[in-house]
């Protein structure tokens, strides 16, 4: 589990450092990716491709 712990702890500190962010509620508001599967965002079914 502490490994598992330790590989997210580095890929956030990466995500972090690639987005320009600080801190966690810096990186709460920043877009780092389109997600056509949010349910919010209105999209056509034909557009998404399930794998």
């Amino acid at each position: 589990m502490r490994q598992v712990f330790e590989h997210l702890n580095a890929e956030l500190k990466t995500v972090m450092q690639l987005s320009g962010t600080q801190t966690i509620e810096d990186v709460k508001h920043f877009k780092l990716r389109h997600n056509p599967y949010n349910p919010t965002f209105p999209v056509d079914p034909r557009d998404l491709k399930l794998y």
